[in-house]
């Protein structure tokens, strides 16, 4: 993903989002936050996101859908079943 610039102007600048949300309205939600200067950390899991993959895509694993709700976003894969 995309590496959210240092200089974000915007009400939530310095502002640091967990993204643990599931398929289309978390990550809208979390989209609008990061466009109002928040940094949006995106977990994935280890098995990945399921959009990744859906729908065409010029990019492997980067499907148009994945690309518009996750832009700007940090990733991360977290396994949050074990300790």
């Amino acid at each position: 993903m995309d590496k959210p610039s240092h200089s974000k102007p915007g009400p939530l600048a310095g502002v640091r989002i967990l993204d643990l949300t599931g398929v289309v309205f978390g990550p809208l939600a979390t989209q609008i936050l990061g466009d109002m200067g928040a940094e949006i950390i995106r977990d994935e899991g280890v098995a990945g996101v399921g959009v990744r993959a859906d729908g065409g895509s010029q990019r492997r694993g980067r499907s148009a859908i994945f690309q518009v709700f996750n832009r700007g976003k940090q990733s991360v894969a977290l396994d949050l079943k074990s300790a």
